[in-house]
């Protein structure tokens, strides 16, 4: 017993310094190769580590992970912005594209920096009103204020993004403003307009040739083509005031977008459709959590990761996880995980991350109940979860994650922070360890 707890601790050592992943390796694989008969050992002290999780509540435990320490990178206070609203994206250099979004009326227009990862100097990209100017289709009055999708920085030498407005908006009309698909090559700080949306777009995603973006209302599914420069959309559907912050893209290009409707009786009816990259829809899945029952927050997917293996997992914002992947016969496989945290059952949790290598996910977002943040870690084995407070952040700050797609160590949370004169301003921070 003794044999195979050493086994079991090895194996879930943290990396330090003193003890680099590679050599908690080492020492595993030597228990293991000695005492072959241990496993049985292991899954008892699993099932009885999992039995205490469940009774004693496990925080600032370090045996899974060892809380990063987040660096304030300051913004520029000139531009009259107040907040990112996860509009972040990071390149193969390293250098992080931010979209600057205001609500105060006198500036109608969202910005676009970038941050050097050696120097942290910030270059500024131009914004949306001044580069529908260039374009030649501005018109009085146009607004577009909010950058809230990811910038997808691509192979190709090009970032793309989309802005759009609320101007006008309510839950029966469109933005007055619309949207715009945009991409910028790297060190230019010129924009391309690539598509105009009566919707407003608020995420993207990219296979291949293809742009994918999301708008509301109605979860239309925008498909635009880099090469041929056509495009075409598909409704989803969605009822009013409702919109989902993230969609799945899988390898195989499988496209993931909610369908939310309430039947005549008001009851809410969520399913994941999936779709082929010409927004042919080849099957349903049920999501049985999805919706905060004071339909506060309803966020719908609002984080996402992908592991080596192309399984992922991603979070809604009533605090479900959800584990999407490809089974056996060829079909998508939807299983339903539960909260991520149980103990803290309707948390927003913005980032997700899935280290390679190691059988765990990282989570970072606010609790309902305090309006706090943590950093969350499940173990995927035995769904145990450990949380840890986030004690930067009050309640003044409304914030998301960021990360870089294939260096899943490049860390950021943006977002806003209120201040004491009733304005915001937005904020940027980068996870060190």
């Amino acid at each position: 017993m003794q044999i195979g707890k050493a086994i079991y601790q090895i194996a879930t050592l943290k990396p330090t310094s003193q003890l680099p992943s590679f050599a908690c390796l080492l020492l595993l694989g030597f228990f293991i190769s000695a005492c072959s008969d241990s496993k049985q050992d292991i899954a008892s002290i699993q099932a009885e580590e999992a039995d205490t999780a469940k009774n004693t509540n496990i925080i600032n435990s370090e045996r899974f992970f060892t809380p990063p320490k987040l660096r304030d990178i300051p913004l520029p206070e000139d531009l009259n912005n107040t907040a990112v609203w996860n509009g972040v994206g990071i390149n193969d250099e390293g250098e992080v594209y931010l979209g600057l979004s205001s609500i105060q009326a006198v500036d109608n227009t969202a910005f676009v920096i970038s941050i050097d990862p050696k120097t942290q100097q910030i270059k500024r990209h131009s914004d949306a009103v001044s580069q529908l100017k260039q374009e030649g289709v501005y018109e009085t009055g146009l607004s577009q204020k909010r950058l809230q999708t990811d910038f997808i920085a691509d192979d190709d030498g090009f970032i793309y993004f989309a802005t759009h407005d609320r101007m006008g908006m309510d839950k029966s009309n469109l933005s007055q403003s619309g949207s715009y698909l945009w991409r910028m090559h790297k060190g230019d700080d010129n924009w391309e307009l690539l598509l105009k949306t009566e919707e407003s777009i608020i995420a993207i995603k990219k296979h291949k040739q293809f742009i994918f973006a999301l708008s509301f209302w109605d979860h239309v599914l925008y498909k635009y083509d880099t090469v041929s420069q056509l495009s075409s959309a598909i409704k989803i559907g969605s009822f009013p005031r409702h919109f989902s912050r993230k969609f799945i893209i899988d390898k195989r290009g499988h496209i993931f977008v909610p369908r939310v409707e309430k039947d005549i009786e008001d009851q809410l009816s969520v399913v994941l459709v999936e779709l082929n990259t010409d927004l042919a829809i080849l099957d349903i899945h049920p999501m049985p959590d999805y919706w905060n029952a004071n339909g506060l927050g309803n966020h719908g997917i609002v984080a996402s990761t992908e592991t080596l293996e192309g399984v992922t997992y991603f979070t809604v914002a009533s605090g479900g996880l959800y584990k999407l992947e490809e089974s056996v016969s060829g079909r998508s496989k939807l299983d339903y995980l539960g909260k991520f945290e149980p103990q803290l059952p309707e948390s927003y949790i913005s980032l997700v991350i899935a280290p390679e290598q190691v059988p765990i996910l990282v989570g970072f977002g606010k609790t309902k109940r305090e309006s706090d943040y943590y950093w969350f870690i499940r173990e995927l084995s035995t769904n145990i979860v450990v949380n840890y407070p986030a004690t930067e952040f009050d309640g003044r700050f409304l914030l998301y994650g960021a990360n870089h797609k294939r260096d899943k160590s490049q860390i950021y949370i943006v977002g806003e922070q209120l201040l004491e004169d009733g304005i915001s301003k937005p904020v940027l921070y980068k996870a060190e360890h």
